[in-house]
């Protein structure tokens, strides 16, 4: 993903709040700032739509505390209840 318009994530943000999570909140103010939006080398943003609805949301940075490029780290990942436990989640499995 390019460019995120975070207004289309408050939703999930709001869900997640509800459940607790409040990581989602500082994916969209990070991205917002600029702070972290994902974009460096290796980096990425996923979304998971389901009827043009975003009900998943992850991203991948680089590694701060390792030496290699080949080291991502897994942010801010959150999957609505509402999908959790169907076959749309699949995606997340990382080779």
């Amino acid at each position: 993903m390019k460019h995120l318009d975070t207004h289309k994530l408050m939703q999930l943000v709001d869900e997640s709040k509800s459940e607790g999570f409040f990581h989602l909140e500082r994916l969209v103010t990070d991205y917002g700032t600029g702070t972290n939006t994902f974009d460096k080398n290796g980096e990425a943003l996923f979304l998971v739509l389901k009827n043009s609805e975003i009900v998943g949301v992850c991203g991948l940075n680089q590694d701060p505390f390792s030496d290699s490029k080949k080291v991502g780290r897994v942010r801010r990942l959150y999957v609505s209840p509402s999908v959790n436990s169907q076959n749309e989640t699949h995606f997340l499995e990382l080779s």
